[in-house]
Formats: structure tokens, C-alpha cells, sequence
């Protein structure tokens, strides 16, 4: 009986850390579109300087989740 309710709580910790990661990785691709906009908007007013901003460029692009697994698994790895 304590097995089984350790499973089934194991199990729904599981998806809850699932369900994070996935809300977490859609916020971070929002979030990345955003800066684009923002970035797209600065260059295309005529009232703002043009300029150069390459950290709001790397920020503007969404990370890759198969490459950040694979960093993960390398620093457990170590």
C-alpha cells in the first residue's frame, strides 16, 4: 500500500516537473519573440537611433531544448 502511494506520488511529481519545463520553455520562446518585436520596432522608428544591440539579438533568439538537454545531461555527466 505505502509502495503504491510512493509511485503514484513519484508519478504525478514527474509530470508537475514536465509541466514546468514545457511552461517554462514556452515562456521562454514568448518572451525571446517580444525583444524580436521590440528590436524590430527601434530599427523601424525614425525617431530612434539606429544602432547595433547584439545582446538584445542573442536574447531574441530562443534557445534549442534538444541542445539544452544535452548540456544538462553533459554537466551531469562530469
Amino acid at each position: 500500500m505505502i509502495l503504491t502511494t510512493q509511485r503514484h506520488q513519484d508519478k504525478l511529481a514527474e509530470k508537475r516537473s514536465q509541466l514546468t519545463l514545457q511552461i517554462s520553455l514556452l515562456n521562454e520562446r514568448k518572451i525571446a519573440k517580444v525583444i524580436a518585436l521590440l528590436e524590430e520596432q527601434r530599427r523601424d522608428s525614425p525617431m530612434l537611433p539606429s544602432r547595433i544591440d547584439v545582446e538584445a539579438a542573442e536574447m531574441a533568439r530562443s534557445s534549442d531544448p534538444i541542445e539544452t538537454l544535452e548540456r544538462l545531461n553533459g554537466l551531469e555527466l562530469e
